[in-house]
C-alpha cells in the first residue's frame, strides 16, 4: 500500500489539522468511511478494484502504518467503520453476513463472525457495525436483514445482533417489531444504528404498517432492553416512509437523536433523550440537491460539536454537498459545495461522515479522498484536486410532527446463542492477508 498524498488546508486554534488524503494507489477504487482515534491516527475503509476491501491505518503525518485487505465472500455493501471505547479494536461489516474486528495496534485480525438465519435475505447482510455498552461493559452490535420463520418466511425484517468483543460469539439477538403487521413485504431499505456518549443505542427501521417508520432507544446491556420507541406515520412528513430509501440518523453526546430523510424534500428532526420531538424542518432552495448520499447502509450524517451535518450528492459533477444545521433549533449553520476532480469520485458515490474525537472536526469519504474539515465550515478555497465553496443557504420551514408511542412490551425477544428457534450459526473466518509498512 503506497503512502497517500496529504494536502494540508489549514489548522484550528488547538492545532488540529484540516487536510485531505488522496489514495492514488490503483488498487483503491473508492473510500467508504474513516474514523480517527485520540492520537490522530485515521482508519479508512475502502473498496479495492478487485474483489476485496481494505482498511488503512495512517498516522498524523499521513504515513501508512499498516493495511489489511480482506477478500470478500459476497457482494460488498458500503459500511461505516467504528472504534471501541479504548480504541484497541475496530469493526467493519463489508460483505453480507460477516463482521470483522481488527486490533488497531497492527491491524491484525481479532475475530470474525458470520451470523445467519433461515431464509435470510442478501446473504444475511450485516449493516451498521458499532460498539456500545454501559457501566464498564461493551459489545459489538450489527443489524441483520432477514427473513425468519419467527415472523414469516415470506416477509423481511431487521434483527439486532449483540456480539462479544472477546471471541466474536453471538451474545443476544432481538427482533425489534411488535407484531407481524409491522413486517416488511420486500427487503428493507431503511435502518440505521447510532449511539450516544452514555452508550445507549438508537435504531430506526421502516415498516409497511401504515407506511410508517419506527425509532427505538435501547439499553445495550443484558437483553438489549427498550427505553422507548416511537412510530412516525406518513402524514408526519407528507409521504410514504416505507417507499423512501434515503434515511440517515446520528446521536449527540447528550442522547439527542437527529433523523434525516428525503422524499424529494430534505427533512431533519431532533428528538431528545426521552423521545420527544424538539424541532422538525424542511430545507429547500439554494441550489440544493435533495437527494441524500446514495445508501443508508453507510453513515452519511454526523452530529459533532454544536451542529448536525448531512451529505448530499452534487447537482452535477463529482463531489458532494454538505449541509450543517444548528443542533439547538435546526437553523442553517453553513452550506458547502465540495468539488472533486480526477480522484475517482462520481456524482453517485457513497459518502461517509464521521466525527473527530476532539469535536472540532469531521471526516468526509468520497471517491479516493478522505477529507478532514472543521465543524464550523470555515475552510473554503481550492486545494489541489479539491475545491470547497460556500453555497446560498436553503430556506427552512417548520413542519408539524405526527407520531405516537410504539409498544415496547410486545417487541419480539430472541434468546441467547443456542436457541433452536433462531436457526443461526457463527463461524470463524480464516485470517486474511496483511501488509505492514
Amino acid at each position: 500500500m503506497s503512502t497517500p498524498t496529504k494536502v494540508l488546508m489549514g489548522s484550528g486554534a488547538t492545532g488540529i489539522e484540516y487536510f485531505y488524503y488522496h489514495f492514488a494507489d490503483t488498487d483503491i477504487s473508492s473510500t467508504i468511511s474513516s474514523v480517527a482515534d485520540s492520537s490522530g491516527n485515521h482508519y479508512t475503509h475502502a473498496n479495492d478494484s478487485g474483489t476485496g476491501t481494505t482498511v488503512i491505518k495512517t498516522n498524523k503525518a499521513g504515513a501508512v502504518q499498516a493495511s489489511r485487505r480482506q477478500e470478500k465472500t459476497s457482494s460488498t455493501y458500503p459500511q461505516t467503520i467504528r472504534l471501541n471505547s479504548d480504541e484497541s479494536k475496530l469493526i467493519i461489516a463489508p460483505d453480507g453476513p460477516h463482521q470483522y474486528m481488527f486490533n488497531t495496534s497492527d491491524m491484525s485480525l481479532h475475530n470474525a463472525t458470520s451470523v445467519t438465519t433461515t431464509n435470510y435475505w442478501g446473504g444475511g447482510m450485516m449493516t451498521h457495525p458499532i460498539f456500545a455498552g454501559r457501566n464498564g461493559s461493551e459489545w459489538a452490535f450489527v443489524l441483520t436483514k432477514s427473513y425468519s420463520s419467527q415472523v414469516s418466511t415470506s416477509t423481511a425484517h431487521s434483527q439486532l445482533n449483540k456480539i462479544n468483543i472477546s471471541d466474536g460469539s453471538l451474545s443476544y439477538r432481538r427482533m425489534p417489531i411488535v407484531s407481524t403487521s409491522d413486517k416488511y413485504t420486500s427487503p428493507p431499505t431503511g435502518n440505521c444504528l447510532a449511539k450516544d456518549d452514555d452508550g445507549y443505542l438508537y435504531l430506526y427501521q421502516n415498516s409497511n404498517a401504515n407506511q410508517s417508520l419506527i425509532i427505538y432507544k435501547f439499553n445495550p446491556n443484558s437483553s438489549i432492553g427498550v427505553e422507548w420507541a416511537i412510530q412516525m406515520f406518513a402524514s408526519h412528513g407528507g409521504g410514504n416512509f416505507y417507499s423512501y430509501n434515503r434515511y440517515t440518523m446520528d446521536a449527540d453526546g447528550s442522547g439527542n437523536t437527529y433523523f434525516c430523510y428525503s422524499n424529494g424534500t430534505l427533512h431533519i428532526e431532533k428528538f431528545n433523550s426521552s423521545g420527544s420531538s424538539q424541532w422538525k424542518k424542511t430545507y429547500t432552495g439554494g441550489g440544493m440537491n435533495n437527494d441524500m448520499a446514495y445508501d443508508s447502509n453507510q453513515r452519511n450524517c454526523v452530529a459533532v460539536g454544536d451542529v448536525f451535518i448531512v451529505a448530499a450528492k452534487p447537482v452535477s459533477g463529482n463531489g458532494c454537498q454538505l449541509l450543517a444545521v444548528n443542533q439547538s433549533d435546526g437553523s442553517v449553520a453553513w452550506y458547502l459545495d465540495v468539488a472533486d476532480s480526477n480522484t475517482g469520485a462520481s456524482n453517485d458515490e457513497y459518502i461517509g461522515l464521521c466525527a473527530d474525537p476532539s469535536g472540532e472536526a469531521f471526516t468526509v469519504c468520497q471517491g479516493r479522498l478522505m477529507i478532514q474539515l472543521p465543524v464550523d465550515g470555515s475552510i473554503t478555497g481550492t486545494f489541489g484536486n479539491l475545491s470547497i465553496s460556500s453555497r446560498t443557504n436553503p430556506s427552512t420551514s417548520n413542519i408539524s410532527s405526527n407520531f405516537s408511542s410504539y409498544g415496547t412490551n410486545g417487541i419480539t425477544t430472541n434468546q441467547t446463542q443456542g436457541s433452536s428457534t433462531l436457526n443461526h450459526s457463527t463461524r470463524t473466518i480464516s485470517n486474511p492477508s496483511k501488509t505492514d509498512l
